[in-house]
C-alpha cells in the first residue's frame, strides 16, 4: 500500500479573499478606517484668515463696528476691511494680565483673526493683506485632523498590563519579545513625577475615569467653580486644562482619542485597575483642540500649556498647510524650555508637507512601529522623522471609564512624549535640548528590521530605559541554543564581556532564563548552560539576558525554540507574495483596486492568522508548527495540514 494512504490527513486551506475564514475563540479584533487628514485643499476656514499686525500698527489699532465693515483707525487696513466686508478683528491670543508682557515679547500679541461677513475669496484677501505696510504676516486659518484610528474594541475595566505588549513586549499576539520601549526596566528608576506637567493637545479627557482622573493637572491658583480668574491668567476656572475649541472649561471627552493619548503618557500605574501609562506619576494638562482645531485654536492651546508650566507637550494630529501662527506658537512653547512631539501622520508617505506639522525642524517627529519593531503599514516616513513608537494595537484608556486598541502614529507620539516626562523627571534640571538629544540618542537602531526605510524612521525606537538610565548596560548574552531532549531542554550561550558602550564588562554577576517571554530562573555568571524539566508537549521559545551588580539586565538575547513532544500540524503559509506592489498587481488582475496600506495590511493578515491557528491547537494539546516551505516536512508523519493562502499566492 502506498504510504501516503497509511494516514488521514485533515486539511483545512484559508484564502483570505475567499468566503472560508479560520475565526479562533478569544477576541476578535476589528479592523477598521484610518481617521486622516485631509489634503484636498479644503482644510480651513472660508471666512476668516489669520494676521500678524506689525508691532507700531498694533499701538494705533483702535477697533470700532461700522455698518459696513469693522475699522482700526489704520486707513490703509480699513479700505481692505470695507473691500472684503470684515465682520469681526479679534486677538488670536487673548488678553492675559500674568502673561501679557510675555506675549508681547515673542509677538503673539500682534496676531488677529480676522473674520468677513460671508465667504469670500480668503487667498485673495491673504494675499491683499500681506501686501499692506502695517501687516508682517498673513494667512489661511488652516483645520487640522487626528491623526489615530477609532476604537477596535471595548473591554472590561480589569487589569490588562499582559497585553499591552509596548510597554512589556513577551512575545504575544506573534510580537518579538523585547521590541518594546523597555518600560519596565525604566521604571526600576523613575516613574514619572507629579512636577512633570504633560499638555496633551487633543479631543479632551475622560475626567472621571478612574484611570486618568488620579493624574489629572489641577491649576493651583485657581479656585473651583466661583467664575472669578483666580490666577489672572486670563481664562475662569480653568481647574484641569481649557477647551479652546469652544472656549470654555468644559475639557471632557467627546471622542475617545484624547483619552487614549492621555493614557498612554500618565495613566495611574499600581492601582490594580485597568492599563498603566508611560509616566504613570506625571501629571496630564489637558487642552482641547477639537473638533474645531483651527490655527488661531491650537496656537491659543500652544502658548496656554507654556504658560501653565507644562514642558513637554504630546500632539496627535496634523493635515493643515504651512502655518507661520502655528510655528510661532510652537516656538514660545520651545522658548519656555517645552519639548514638542507631534505624530508623523498616517499616509505611508516620505512627504514632509502630509506630516505637517511634525516635518517643522524644531519639533519631535514620532513614526510608528508594529509589535515586530517593523514600520506599520500606515506610518509617515523620512529624513524629517526623528525617533519611532510603538503604534499598533495599542490598549489604553478610552470615554465612558472603558479601555480600547486603537492604531496610527497617534498612538506612537504619546509614548514618546511619556518618556520624555520621565527623562524631566529623572533629570528635574535639564533643558529641552538637553531632553530630546537623550531622547533620540538612547532609541534603539531597528534599520536592521526595515531594510527599505533605513535611515527613514528617525534614531530608532524609543527606549525608555536608556533614557532615563545613566550607567552602564550590558550587552546581551550570544549564540543561545536548544537541544531538546524527552521532555528536557538544554540551553547554552556565551556570556557578553562588554558593555553597549564598548567599555569592558567587569561586574557581570547574573544571566536571567526566560521561557515565553516569562522569567523562570537566573544563574550564576560563567555557567553558560542550563536544563528545563518536564516540559508537556508544546512550541517553546527562550531567551536570557546579562544583568551586572548593580541589577541591571541587558536586552534579552536573540530567542532559541524548543519543540517538545509529536508535532501533529502543520500550518503552511505560502509565501507566494513578497511584497505590497505584487498584491496591489494581482489584485488589479481580478479586478480589485487596493491601496498601497490596505495591501500591507492584507499581507499582515496572513501572519497573524497562522500565529492565531497555532495557538488555538496549542489550547487544544495540539503542537502546530508553521513552515513556509511544504518541501522541508513529509506530510505523512502528520495529522493536521492547515493552509493559509493569504493574498494572491502563487501556484502551489
Amino acid at each position: 500500500m502506498n504510504k501516503y494512504h497509511c494516514k488521514k490527513i485533515s486539511i483545512l486551506a484559508i484564502s483570505l479573499l475567499l468566503t472560508l475564514f479560520f475565526v479562533l475563540p478569544g477576541f476578535a479584533q476589528q479592523r477598521i478606517q484610518m481617521a486622516k487628514a485631509k489634503h484636498s485643499g479644503e482644510n480651513f476656514k472660508k471666512n476668516e484668515i489669520i494676521v500678524k499686525f506689525s508691532k507700531k500698527a498694533v499701538k494705533q489699532i483702535k477697533l470700532h463696528a461700522r455698518q459696513n465693515a469693522v475699522t482700526t483707525g489704520i486707513s490703509s487696513i480699513d479700505q481692505l476691511n470695507t473691500r472684503f466686508s470684515v465682520l469681526s478683528i479679534k486677538r488670536v491670543i487673548p488678553y492675559s494680565p500674568k502673561f501679557e508682557k510675555k506675549h508681547q515679547h515673542y509677538g503673539l500679541t500682534q496676531y488677529y483673526k480676522i473674520t468677513f461677513n460671508a465667504p469670500v475669496d480668503v487667498q485673495a484677501a491673504v494675499e491683499a493683506y500681506k501686501l499692506n505696510g502695517n501687516i508682517e504676516k498673513s494667512q489661511l486659518n488652516h483645520l487640522y485632523s487626528l491623526v489615530g484610528m477609532n476604537s477596535t474594541k471595548m473591554i472590561p475595566n480589569d487589569p490588562y498590563f499582559n497585553l499591552m505588549w509596548n510597554l512589556y513586549n513577551t512575545g504575544q499576539d506573534g510580537g518579538t519579545p523585547g521590541d518594546d520601549i523597555h518600560a519596565t526596566q525604566a521604571w526600576n528608576f523613575q516613574t514619572g513625577d507629579p512636577s512633570v506637567i504633560v499638555s496633551d493637545l487633543d479631543t479632551g479627557v475622560d475626567i472621571n475615569h478612574p484611570d486618568i482622573a488620579p493624574n489629572l493637572w489641577t491649576n493651583p491658583g485657581e479656585i473651583p467653580d466661583n467664575g472669578i480668574d483666580d490666577d489672572g491668567n486670563g481664562y475662569v476656572d480653568d481647574i484641569h486644562g481649557w477647551d479652546f475649541s469652544d472656549n470654555d472649561n468644559n475639557i471632557d471627552d467627546y471622542h475617545g482619542h484624547g483619552t487614549h493619548t492621555a493614557g498612554t503618557i500618565a495613566a495611574l500605574g499600581n492601582n490594580t485597575i485597568g492599563v498603566i501609562g508611560v509616566a504613570f506619576n506625571s501629571r496630564i494638562m489637558s487642552c482641547k483642540i477639537f473638533p474645531n482645531a483651527y490655527d488661531d485654536v491650537i496656537a491659543e492651546a500652544f502658548t496656554y500649556a507654556a504658560d501653565m508650566g507644562a514642558t513637554v507637550s504630546s500632539n496627535s494630529w496634523g493635515g493643515g498647510g504651512q502655518s507661520d501662527l502655528i510655528e510661532d506658537a510652537i516656538d514660545y512653547n520651545i522658548s519656555n524650555d517645552g519639548v514638542v512631539v507631534f505624530a508623523a501622520g498616517n499616509d505611508d508617505s516620505s512627504d514632509p508637507t502630509l506630516g505637517y506639522p511634525a516635518s517643522y525642524p524644531p519639533v519631535i517627529a514620532v513614526a510608528a512601529t508594529d509589535r515586530n519593531d517593523q514600520k506599520a503599514w500606515f506610518s509617515n516616513y523620512g529624513d524629517w522623522v526623528d525617533i519611532a513608537a510603538p503604534g499598533m494595537q495599542i490598549l489604553s484608556t478610552y470615554i465612558g471609564s472603558q479601555y480600547a486598541w486603537m492604531d496610527g502614529t497617534s498612538m506612537a507620539c504619546p509614548h514618546v512624549a511619556g518618556v520624555a516626562a520621565l527623562i524631566r523627571a529623572e533629570n528635574p534640571g535639564w533643558t529641552n535640548t538637553q531632553v530630546r538629544s537623550r531622547l533620540e540618542a538612547t532609541a534603539d537602531n531597528i534599520d536592521a528590521q526595515n531594510p527599505s526605510y533605513a535611515g527613514l524612521l528617525g534614531t530608532g525606537r524609543v527606549n525608555a530605559f536608556k533614557a532615563v538610565y545613566s550607567g552602564t548596560i550590558p550587552n546581551p548574552p550570544e549564540n543561545l541554543n536548544a537541544v531538546v531532549s524527552d521532555h528536557n531542554v538544554t540551553l547554552t550561550w556565551n556570556d557578553p564581556t562588554t558593555n553597549i558602550d564598548g567599555s569592558p564588562l567587569t561586574d557581570l554577576t547574573w544571566i536571567r532564563i526566560y521561557q515565553n517571554g516569562v522569567l523562570i530562573d537566573s544563574v550564576a555568571a560563567g555557567t553558560e548552560t542550563y536544563l528545563v524539566s518536564g516540559l508537556s508537549n508544546g512550541i517553546y521559545q527562550f531567551q536570557v539576558q546579562a544583568v551586572n551588580t548593580s541589577f541591571i539586565g541587558s536586552e534579552l538575547s536573540q530567542p532559541a525554540q524548543a519543540i517538545i513532544g509529536t508535532v501533529e500540524a502543520i500550518i503552511w503559509r505560502p509565501q507566494g507574495v513578497t511584497s505590497v506592489d505584487e498584491v496591489i498587481v494581482r489584485a488589479g488582475e481580478k479586478g480589485m483596486s487596493l491601496s498601497r496600506k490596505d495591501a500591507q495590511k492584507l499581507m499582515d493578515q496572513q501572519l497573524e492568522s497562522a500565529n492565531e491557528i497555532q495557538q488555538a491547537l496549542s489550547d487544544n494539546s495540539i503542537v502546530g508548527l508553521i513552515v513556509s516551505d511544504i518541501t522541508s516536512v513529509d506530510l505523512v508523519d502528520y495529522n493536521y495540514l492547515f493552509i493559509v493562502l493569504g493574498y494572491f499566492p502563487a501556484e502551489h
